[in-house]
Protein backbone atom coordinates (compact mmCIF):
# COMPACT_ATOMS: atom_id res chain seq x y z
CA UNK A 1 0.00 0.00 0.00
CA UNK A 2 0.98 3.33 -0.71
CA UNK A 3 0.60 6.38 1.19
CA UNK A 4 -1.72 8.13 -1.60
CA UNK A 5 -3.93 4.79 -1.40
CA UNK A 6 -3.95 5.17 2.38
CA UNK A 7 -5.10 8.86 1.76
CA UNK A 8 -8.16 7.91 -0.58
CA UNK A 9 -9.22 5.27 2.03
CA UNK A 10 -8.93 7.98 4.32
CA UNK A 11 -11.10 10.21 2.02
CA UNK A 12 -13.94 8.16 1.21
CA UNK A 13 -14.53 6.52 5.15
CA UNK A 14 -15.57 8.80 8.03
CA UNK A 15 -12.50 7.24 10.19
CA UNK A 16 -11.35 11.02 11.23
CA UNK A 17 -14.96 12.79 10.53
CA UNK A 18 -15.08 14.15 14.19
CA UNK A 19 -12.13 15.95 14.31
CA UNK A 20 -13.65 19.44 14.43
CA UNK A 21 -16.91 17.91 16.47
CA UNK A 22 -16.69 18.52 20.17
CA UNK A 23 -20.22 17.59 20.92
CA UNK A 24 -20.79 14.32 18.78
CA UNK A 25 -20.61 10.88 20.65
CA UNK A 26 -18.41 8.11 20.22
CA UNK A 27 -19.98 4.93 19.61
CA UNK A 28 -16.67 2.49 19.89
CA UNK A 29 -18.49 -0.38 18.39
CA UNK A 30 -19.32 1.38 15.24
CA UNK A 31 -16.02 3.16 14.85
CA UNK A 32 -13.77 -0.16 15.14
CA UNK A 33 -16.43 -1.36 12.27
CA UNK A 34 -15.34 1.03 10.27
CA UNK A 35 -11.34 0.50 11.00
CA UNK A 36 -12.33 -3.22 9.95
CA UNK A 37 -14.13 -2.44 7.07
CA UNK A 38 -12.81 0.43 5.61
CA UNK A 39 -9.20 0.49 6.13
CA UNK A 40 -8.33 -2.93 7.47
CA UNK A 41 -9.81 -5.05 4.68
CA UNK A 42 -7.99 -2.55 2.06
CA UNK A 43 -4.77 -4.67 4.04
CA UNK A 44 -3.02 -6.71 1.18
CA UNK A 45 -1.38 -9.04 3.33
CA UNK A 46 0.61 -12.16 1.63
CA UNK A 47 1.83 -15.32 3.22
CA UNK A 48 5.65 -14.80 3.04
CA UNK A 49 9.04 -16.51 4.29
CA UNK A 50 10.95 -14.52 6.21
CA UNK A 51 15.25 -15.21 6.75
CA UNK A 52 16.55 -13.28 9.08
CA UNK A 53 20.86 -12.76 9.26
CA UNK A 54 22.33 -11.59 12.26
CA UNK A 55 26.30 -11.17 12.52
CA UNK A 56 27.09 -12.29 16.15
CA UNK A 57 28.57 -9.89 18.74
CA UNK A 58 28.98 -6.72 16.25
CA UNK A 59 28.42 -4.48 19.28
CA UNK A 60 32.15 -6.09 20.87
CA UNK A 61 33.94 -5.24 17.79
CA UNK A 62 36.22 -1.96 18.22
CA UNK A 63 34.55 1.18 15.94
CA UNK A 64 36.92 1.02 12.67
CA UNK A 65 35.91 -2.46 12.34
CA UNK A 66 31.75 -1.68 13.16
CA UNK A 67 32.42 0.73 10.49
CA UNK A 68 33.60 -1.48 8.16
CA UNK A 69 31.16 -4.63 8.66
CA UNK A 70 28.13 -3.00 6.83
CA UNK A 71 30.39 -2.80 3.35
CA UNK A 72 31.78 -6.41 3.77
CA UNK A 73 28.02 -7.37 4.48
CA UNK A 74 26.91 -5.77 1.50
CA UNK A 75 29.58 -7.13 -0.53
CA UNK A 76 28.82 -10.62 0.67
CA UNK A 77 24.95 -9.86 -0.06
CA UNK A 78 25.38 -8.73 -3.46
CA UNK A 79 27.52 -11.91 -4.32
CA UNK A 80 25.07 -14.28 -3.50
CA UNK A 81 22.18 -12.24 -5.51
CA UNK A 82 24.95 -12.62 -8.67
CA UNK A 83 25.19 -16.25 -7.55
CA UNK A 84 21.74 -17.49 -7.22
CA UNK A 85 20.65 -15.31 -10.19
CA UNK A 86 23.50 -17.07 -12.01
CA UNK A 87 22.90 -21.19 -10.60
CA UNK A 88 19.35 -21.37 -9.30
CA UNK A 89 17.40 -18.45 -11.39
CA UNK A 90 14.64 -20.66 -11.87
CA UNK A 91 13.46 -20.65 -8.35
CA UNK A 92 13.59 -16.89 -8.30
CA UNK A 93 11.66 -15.89 -11.60
CA UNK A 94 10.51 -12.29 -10.91
CA UNK A 95 11.76 -12.13 -7.82
CA UNK A 96 13.44 -8.59 -6.89
CA UNK A 97 15.69 -8.60 -4.37
CA UNK A 98 16.06 -5.19 -3.25
CA UNK A 99 12.85 -4.68 -2.64
CA UNK A 100 11.98 -7.29 -0.40
CA UNK A 101 15.16 -6.19 1.79
CA UNK A 102 15.18 -4.86 5.05
CA UNK A 103 18.55 -3.82 6.54
CA UNK A 104 19.34 -4.21 10.36
CA UNK A 105 22.76 -2.68 10.13
CA UNK A 106 24.61 -6.29 11.23
CA UNK A 107 22.57 -8.06 9.07
CA UNK A 108 18.92 -8.10 6.93
CA UNK A 109 15.76 -9.39 6.84
CA UNK A 110 14.64 -10.41 3.61
CA UNK A 111 11.07 -11.61 2.25
CA UNK A 112 10.61 -14.95 0.26
CA UNK A 113 7.67 -16.22 -1.29
CA UNK A 114 8.59 -19.95 0.41
CA UNK A 115 11.10 -21.50 2.64
CA UNK A 116 12.82 -22.95 -0.45
CA UNK A 117 14.11 -19.98 -2.07
CA UNK A 118 15.10 -18.35 1.86
CA UNK A 119 16.90 -21.89 2.33
CA UNK A 120 18.81 -21.49 -1.14
CA UNK A 121 19.69 -17.62 -0.34
CA UNK A 122 20.94 -18.81 3.19
CA UNK A 123 23.54 -21.24 1.39
CA UNK A 124 24.76 -18.86 -1.07
CA UNK A 125 25.48 -16.14 1.65
CA UNK A 126 26.79 -19.07 3.97
CA UNK A 127 29.07 -20.34 1.10
CA UNK A 128 30.44 -16.56 0.61
CA UNK A 129 30.63 -16.43 4.13
CA UNK A 130 32.90 -19.12 4.59
CA UNK A 131 35.12 -17.69 1.42
CA UNK A 132 35.63 -14.98 3.13
CA UNK A 133 36.58 -16.33 6.47
CA UNK A 134 39.21 -18.53 4.64
CA UNK A 135 40.62 -15.26 3.34
CA UNK A 136 39.55 -16.26 -0.51
CA UNK A 137 36.95 -13.64 -1.09
CA UNK A 138 38.67 -9.93 0.00
CA UNK A 139 41.48 -10.80 2.17
CA UNK A 140 42.53 -7.51 3.03
CA UNK A 141 39.54 -6.78 4.51
CA UNK A 142 39.22 -9.92 6.19
CA UNK A 143 42.68 -9.16 7.70
CA UNK A 144 41.84 -6.44 8.66
CA UNK A 145 38.51 -6.73 10.24
CA UNK A 146 38.87 -10.67 10.99
CA UNK A 147 36.27 -13.68 10.76
CA UNK A 148 32.87 -13.19 10.53
CA UNK A 149 30.07 -15.11 12.33
CA UNK A 150 26.25 -15.27 11.79
CA UNK A 151 22.99 -16.46 12.75
CA UNK A 152 20.06 -16.90 10.71
CA UNK A 153 16.20 -17.71 10.91
CA UNK A 154 13.27 -18.79 8.86
CA UNK A 155 9.80 -17.64 9.57
CA UNK A 156 6.91 -18.06 7.68
CA UNK A 157 3.69 -16.05 8.16
CA UNK A 158 1.77 -12.83 7.07
CA UNK A 159 3.55 -9.58 6.36
CA UNK A 160 2.47 -5.84 4.65
CA UNK A 161 4.08 -3.20 2.98
CA UNK A 162 3.01 0.33 3.14
CA UNK A 163 5.69 3.28 1.31
CA UNK A 164 8.67 0.15 0.44
CA UNK A 165 8.56 -0.74 3.89
CA UNK A 166 7.60 -4.36 5.25
CA UNK A 167 5.61 -5.54 8.29
CA UNK A 168 3.97 -7.81 10.16
CA UNK A 169 3.92 -11.15 12.79
CA UNK A 170 6.39 -12.94 9.82
CA UNK A 171 9.74 -10.06 10.63
CA UNK A 172 8.80 -9.97 14.34
CA UNK A 173 8.46 -13.57 15.16
CA UNK A 174 12.07 -13.94 13.14
CA UNK A 175 13.47 -10.84 14.84
CA UNK A 176 12.46 -12.52 18.59
CA UNK A 177 13.51 -15.93 17.59
CA UNK A 178 16.98 -14.43 16.65
CA UNK A 179 17.22 -12.63 19.76
CA UNK A 180 17.28 -15.66 21.98
CA UNK A 181 19.90 -17.28 19.90
CA UNK A 182 23.23 -16.99 21.89
CA UNK A 183 25.34 -18.87 19.07
CA UNK A 184 25.33 -19.02 15.48
CA UNK A 185 22.87 -21.09 14.75
CA UNK A 186 19.76 -21.78 11.78
CA UNK A 187 16.71 -21.51 13.17
CA UNK A 188 13.35 -22.50 11.67
CA UNK A 189 9.52 -22.00 13.23
CA UNK A 190 7.07 -24.52 13.07
CA UNK A 191 5.22 -22.42 10.20
CA UNK A 192 8.03 -23.72 8.01
CA UNK A 193 8.89 -26.74 9.68
CA UNK A 194 5.44 -27.80 8.44
CA UNK A 195 5.50 -26.50 4.83
CA UNK A 196 8.61 -28.56 4.56
CA UNK A 197 6.93 -31.43 5.93
CA UNK A 198 3.70 -31.62 3.76
CA UNK A 199 6.05 -30.37 0.42
CA UNK A 200 8.72 -32.76 0.30
CA UNK A 201 8.21 -34.96 3.65
CA UNK A 202 10.33 -33.33 5.77
CA UNK A 203 13.06 -30.55 5.38
CA UNK A 204 16.00 -33.17 5.84
CA UNK A 205 14.41 -34.21 2.27
CA UNK A 206 16.14 -31.23 0.82
CA UNK A 207 19.35 -33.20 -0.59
CA UNK A 208 17.01 -35.67 -2.31
CA UNK A 209 14.68 -33.53 -4.07
CA UNK A 210 14.94 -32.98 -7.93
CA UNK A 211 14.44 -29.78 -9.59
CA UNK A 212 11.90 -30.61 -11.54
CA UNK A 213 10.25 -31.82 -8.22
CA UNK A 214 10.51 -28.93 -6.84
CA UNK A 215 9.23 -26.63 -9.48
CA UNK A 216 6.25 -29.02 -9.76
CA UNK A 217 5.79 -28.41 -5.89
CA UNK A 218 6.29 -24.56 -6.14
CA UNK A 219 4.21 -24.25 -9.51
CA UNK A 220 6.83 -22.95 -12.05
CA UNK A 221 6.38 -23.82 -15.35
CA UNK A 222 9.01 -27.12 -15.89
CA UNK A 223 8.90 -26.50 -19.39
CA UNK A 224 10.62 -23.84 -19.75
CA UNK A 225 13.59 -25.97 -18.02
CA UNK A 226 14.85 -25.92 -14.64
CA UNK A 227 18.76 -24.72 -14.21
CA UNK A 228 19.86 -25.49 -10.39
CA UNK A 229 23.77 -26.49 -8.92
CA UNK A 230 22.37 -27.34 -5.41
CA UNK A 231 19.12 -29.60 -6.84
CA UNK A 232 19.65 -32.51 -9.07
CA UNK A 233 17.65 -33.04 -12.53
CA UNK A 234 15.91 -36.46 -12.60
CA UNK A 235 18.14 -37.50 -15.47
CA UNK A 236 21.16 -36.82 -13.52
CA UNK A 237 19.79 -37.98 -10.06
CA UNK A 238 21.58 -41.77 -9.94
CA UNK A 239 23.95 -41.12 -12.64
CA UNK A 240 26.15 -38.97 -14.30
CA UNK A 241 27.28 -34.71 -13.61
CA UNK A 242 25.19 -33.72 -10.95
CA UNK A 243 23.70 -31.16 -12.73
CA UNK A 244 23.50 -28.63 -15.92
CA UNK A 245 26.87 -26.99 -14.76
CA UNK A 246 29.02 -30.34 -15.44
CA UNK A 247 31.11 -30.58 -12.41
CA UNK A 248 29.44 -30.54 -9.24
CA UNK A 249 29.38 -26.71 -8.49
CA UNK A 250 27.63 -27.38 -5.09
CA UNK A 251 25.57 -29.67 -3.07
CA UNK A 252 23.65 -30.46 0.05
CA UNK A 253 25.79 -33.37 1.90
CA UNK A 254 23.62 -33.42 5.28
CA UNK A 255 20.78 -31.78 6.87
CA UNK A 256 19.97 -32.15 10.60
CA UNK A 257 16.48 -31.30 12.26
CA UNK A 258 15.90 -31.41 15.89
CA UNK A 259 12.90 -29.74 17.55
CA UNK A 260 13.88 -27.56 20.28
CA UNK A 261 10.68 -26.85 21.90
CA UNK A 262 8.52 -23.92 23.02
CA UNK A 263 10.67 -20.54 23.63
CA UNK A 264 8.66 -17.29 25.52
CA UNK A 265 10.19 -13.77 23.98
CA UNK A 266 8.07 -10.77 25.28
CA UNK A 267 5.07 -12.73 26.13
CA UNK A 268 5.30 -14.37 22.49
CA UNK A 269 5.49 -18.35 22.90
CA UNK A 270 7.45 -19.56 20.12
CA UNK A 271 8.33 -23.31 18.43
CA UNK A 272 11.43 -23.65 17.29
CA UNK A 273 13.91 -26.10 14.86
CA UNK A 274 17.44 -26.39 14.96
CA UNK A 275 18.90 -26.99 11.71
CA UNK A 276 22.27 -28.14 10.66
CA UNK A 277 23.60 -28.07 6.61
CA UNK A 278 26.46 -29.29 5.39
CA UNK A 279 26.87 -28.22 1.55
CA UNK A 280 29.69 -28.98 -0.44
CA UNK A 281 30.93 -26.52 -2.93
CA UNK A 282 33.90 -25.71 -5.89
CA UNK A 283 35.08 -22.65 -6.24
CA UNK A 284 37.47 -21.82 -9.79
CA UNK A 285 38.44 -19.31 -11.69
CA UNK A 286 35.97 -18.42 -14.02
CA UNK A 287 38.65 -18.15 -16.69
CA UNK A 288 40.14 -21.50 -15.87
CA UNK A 289 37.50 -23.36 -14.77
CA UNK A 290 39.66 -26.90 -14.24
CA UNK A 291 41.59 -25.18 -11.59
CA UNK A 292 40.02 -24.95 -8.24
CA UNK A 293 39.31 -26.81 -5.24
CA UNK A 294 36.20 -28.12 -3.08
CA UNK A 295 34.74 -27.50 0.54
CA UNK A 296 32.68 -27.68 2.64
CA UNK A 297 30.68 -25.18 5.02
CA UNK A 298 28.47 -25.67 7.64
CA UNK A 299 25.24 -24.11 8.10
CA UNK A 300 24.45 -23.64 12.15
CA UNK A 301 25.34 -25.95 14.41
CA UNK A 302 23.92 -29.58 16.31
CA UNK A 303 24.52 -27.94 19.47
CA UNK A 304 20.36 -27.01 20.73
CA UNK A 305 20.89 -25.91 23.99
CA UNK A 306 21.80 -22.44 25.23
CA UNK A 307 18.71 -20.19 24.03
CA UNK A 308 17.63 -18.75 26.71
CA UNK A 309 14.15 -18.35 27.89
Amino acid sequence: MTRDEFSKILEKSNIKERQYDLIKSIDASDENDQINYQFLSEIGYRQCTVLGLDLYGYSKFELDKQTLIPFVFDLIYQKTMKDIGTYEGCFFDEYSFPDNFISTGDGCFQIFQNPIQAVLFNIYFFITMHTYNASRYYPKFYNYVGELFFRSCITTGKIFSYEKNHYGPAIITNARILSKDRLNRFLIDADTYKWFLSKIDGVENISEITVEELLEILGINSALGGCSAIFRTNETFNTGPANKFGREYCKVKSCHVQKIGDISAKADIFSIYNLELQIYFYIFNPEKKDIGRGMVVSIGNSNNSGITD
